[in-house]
């Protein structure tokens, strides 16, 4: 497809035409069958081991036969197909009852060295075809698949291929025995996939050396049984061997133990974390990991930004979108295309996606980049003003502003009273106007915040006092706004790690709430375990609403505890590392790649970096209102951290007995920008 440096093109032919079809379109189909059954005259295996090379000046022809020394010229990823088992597959396809499936793979000059010969081709094969398979609903144990290089034109080499299912496979109830499968299309998914796996292939060098380089190092490590023996590796490997069923294959690439990789990989980060070497070749091996997502990223953006025109829908929006592309079709009919794109649709649209917390993918994450560089310079006089009285005018901005200053501003005036002055804000002409009513939004919001501060610490209160030993965490805040419940709800989950649901006193003799949950526990499926308790609720997994008598509190609280299925190791915090790396190898250019990546938001997060032996020389709370902690680094290349959560807490861990001890952290590298110069600074998550 256009966009990637490869071309993965595929089609299928059936068995037999729908019913109706003519007597043209009937011979038609017997004559392309045969083609791609071998059964013609002039059929598809012929053309793929018999092709046109260029040699020097003059074209002359030649088959793959000489080639590749009088094989058969065909091959998959077993290897070259020998002469007995090309005309067993012949026999196959003949009897075949099913679709055909045949394509190509192509890659551009720059990359045609990958599949330059048999051999390279069948290991590209080995890598990529079984998982589409799989992605097609196939079962690569039962495919027959036959390939042939040709290599006639380097700017466009590639190797035709060709597959069918070997056997029937779904069983007909209505009949005795077994059937082939009908449907021939392929998934849009599949095929984005592969050319996914296909690109991804192209930039796999360096990554390969950097990862031999990583592994190379873990080897040699002399003390690696020491490490494993450390309380933290030592537990991790104990509840592993517990989940493992003893019939596994242990072999960290067999597809049962999927699911139990990134607890290996945490096992082998915590090793790694405790060498020097190991921790700097890891970290050089996923600084070149990021790298190579960052430009598969460029790289299949360009290819969904075709696709997608191609296919001209993309359904996960927001509301919003869907007004902005409403109004901009009612702009299109009347001819007023320049005057849209003049509009200021485009900050609202994008400003909707991120707080309505949609996967910032495909269409939505080119709307949120271009509406963010839009908001900066915005037309409209209210957000002009928002943007001043936020202190964010004339500033760079990030999905974190839109998600965590703006939409919340806006937000505010809805939940402690109507959206009518937000609505009245962005259709506001006048500056000064403009400016009041942004400065009362902000104020208003500053409410929301105070309340809900107020609302979190006596819900601590209350939880530490009376809930310690509860699984499922049910606050009841009478005079708590029931508009904040979910936030106060949410605050609760992050601290102890627990399903939350915090309720508040309703307009008549009843009790409404919002619950927020962790992984392990499905919120809505318990719920409907306890529906006859409730008034009414609804919600998914992670999230609910919920409306209850008063006098069924109790029992509410009671029942999903005792329902919970939960154990002690699910309310364990789990945070996956993308990179260790310490901050001596972070530079500004690298800092700056990462800007590819962004915006930052569900379906596209931000990386999390970490560090052990973090070693500093100084940490103080610092900031007009106390809510910086700031950590002076021993470090040549970032001189400073700052963290703005808990920090009390963190200062606390950092400076012990008058003593500032090393430490791990999870962090994300930034630059600072103060007076004219520009510094590497560490935006710390956590410490430990």
């Amino acid at each position: 497809m256009s966009g990637t440096p490869v071309i993965f093109n595929v089609a299928y032919t059936p068995y037999k035409l729908k019913k109706g079809s003519t007597e043209e379109e009937i011979k038609a189909h017997a004559e392309k069958r045969a083609y791609y059954d071998f059964t013609g005259d002039t059929n598809y295996l012929r053309y793929m081991t018999t092709e046109g090379k260029l040699t020097g000046n003059e074209s002359k022809k030649f088959t793959m036969l000489d080639y590749l020394q009088k094989s058969t010229g065909v091959f998959n990823g077993d290897g070259m197909i020998s002469k007995d088992e090309l005309k067993e597959m012949k026999r196959r396809l003949k009897e075949n009852k099913g679709n055909i499936w045949s394509g190509f793979v192509s890659f551009d000059e720059e990359n045609s060295g990958k599949i330059d010969t048999p051999e390279k081709c069948i290991a590209l094969i080995r890598k990529t075809f079984n998982e589409f398979f799989r992605d097609m609903g196939l079962d690569p144990r039962e495919v027959d698949l036959i390939c042939a290089l040709h290599l006639d034109r380097p700017s466009h080499l590639h190797f035709h291929f060709e597959f069918y299912e070997k056997r029937p496979w779904l069983k007909n109830k209505r009949a005795a025995g077994y059937k082939y499968r009908s449907k021939g299309k392929i998934p849009i998914k599949a095929i984005d996939n592969m050319v996914e796996r296909l690109t991804s292939y192209t930039i796999d060098d360096e990554l390969k050396k950097r990862s031999d380089e990583a592994r190379s190092a873990l080897y040699k490590r002399k003390d690696f049984s020491e490490a494993l023996c450390r309380d933290v590796a030592t537990k991790k490997m104990k509840e592993l061997a517990e989940k493992i069923p003893p019939t596994a294959s242990f072999q960290y690439g067999k597809k049962d133990m999927a699911e139990y990789r990134r607890e290996i990989d945490g096992i082998v980060e915590a090793v790694a974390m405790v060498d020097e070497d190991v921790c700097a070749a890891d970290s050089a091996f996923r600084a070149e990991l990021m790298r190579k997502e960052a430009a598969l990223k460029s790289i299949m953006g360009k290819y969904y930004a075709k696709r997608m025109k191609d296919d001209g829908v993309f359904k996960e929006i927001c509301g919003a979108v869907v007004a902005w592309k409403f109004v901009w079709c009612l702009y299109r009919k009347f001819g007023k295309e320049n005057e849209f794109k003049n509009s200021d649709f485009l900050e609202i649209a994008s400003l909707g996606t991120v707080c309505d917390v949609m996967e910032l993918q495909h269409d939505n994450r080119a709307i949120v980049k271009e509406g963010l560089k839009k908001m900066q310079n915005t037309s409209n006089i209210g957000l002009q003003a928002l943007l001043e009285v936020l202190g964010l005018k004339g500033k760079t901005l990030t999905s974190y502003d839109y998600g965590f200053k703006i939409g919340p501003c806006i937000n505010a005036e809805g939940r402690l009273d109507t959206a009518n002055e937000a609505f009245d804000l962005l259709v506001e002409t006048d500056y000064q106007k403009a400016l009041e009513k942004a400065a009362q939004m902000r104020d208003l919001n500053v409410e929301r915040q105070e309340l809900t501060k107020q609302g979190m610490e006596e819900a601590f209160k209350i939880i530490d006092a009376e809930m310690q030993d509860d699984k499922v965490l049910v606050v009841y805040l009478p005079e708590v706004h029931e508009s904040i419940a979910g936030i106060i709800a949410g605050k609760v989950r992050e601290r102890y790690c627990k399903p939350a649901f915090v309720l508040t006193k309703g307009d008549g003799d009843f009790l409404k709430g919002s619950g927020r949950s962790i992984e392990a526990y499905s919120m809505y499926n318990k719920m409907v375990e306890v529906k006859d308790l409730m008034l009414g609720f609804g919600g998914h997994p992670l999230a609910a609403g919920l409306s209850l008598k008063e006098e069924n509190l109790e029992k509410f609280r009671q029942e999903l505890n005792a329902r919970s299925g939960l154990t002690d190791a699910d309310f364990i915090q789990k945070v996956m590392i993308d990179v260790i790396l310490p901050v001596d190898f972070l530079t500004q250019s690298f800092i700056k790649q990462l800007e590819i990546l962004e915006p930052f938001g569900k379906g596209n997060e931000k990386p999390v970096f970490a560090q052990s032996n973090v070693r500093a020389t100084r940490a103080e709370i610092i900031g007009k209102n106390k809510n910086v902690l700031k950590i002076t680094f021993n470090s040549r290349n970032c001189k400073s951290g700052v963290c703005f959560h808990d920090i009390e807490a963190k200062e606390q861990i950092l400076n012990q007995n008058g003593k500032l001890y090393d430490f791990k952290m999870l962090y994300y590298p930034t630059l600072n920008e103060w007076n004219g110069v520009t510094s590497i600074q560490a935006n710390v998550q956590d410490i430990c």
